[in-house]
């Protein structure tokens, strides 16, 4: 399953379609801190907020910010709340 999904962010890369790739963790529906972390970097915390999802999400679709990369987001609190 893992080389099969690397492949196919490779194969999209290669055909330069404009894609992100998000990567989170389990969601609750309490508020949290958020942090952006880049491609390779793991992913530290516990359960994010879906508001906090939500806004990361809106900026993705909204602006270029995060095209063409893959990026976590991550409760910057760190611990499970």
């Amino acid at each position: 399953m893992i080389m099969m999904h690397q492949y196919a962010v490779k194969m999209i890369d290669e055909f330069e379609i404009p894609y992100t790739i998000v990567r989170i963790p389990p969601l609750m529906l309490t508020n949290t801190s958020v942090s952006v972390i880049g491609e390779g970097q793991p992913m530290t915390g516990n359960k994010l907020g879906i508001n906090q999802l939500v806004s990361i999400f809106q900026t993705v679709l909204e602006t270029n910010r995060y095209l063409n990369q893959s990026i976590g987001i991550v409760n910057s609190e760190g611990g499970q709340q």
